[in-house]
């Protein structure tokens, strides 16, 4: 099967028109790219304010080890 990747402009009305349309023939499928549930967990935790804030990266290690 072979895979193609339609970029287009969603606010474009005759774009989103004829994608709609070639669907709707039943011959095409979508693929959506849902986050894994590791990242759905980081984005929660990020929305919460559970973030480690390190000037350097030594800083990021030291805060890993505590």
């Amino acid at each position: 099967m072979a895979t193609i990747v339609l970029n287009y402009d969603g606010r474009n009305k005759v774009a989103e028109a004829m994608i709609n349309n070639l669907l709707l023939t039943g011959i095409f499928k979508t693929k959506s790219e849902e986050p894994n549930s590791a990242t759905k967990k980081a984005i929660e935790e990020a929305r919460k304010g559970k973030v480690i804030h390190c000037g350097s990266f030594d800083n990021y290690k030291k805060e890993l080890e505590k």
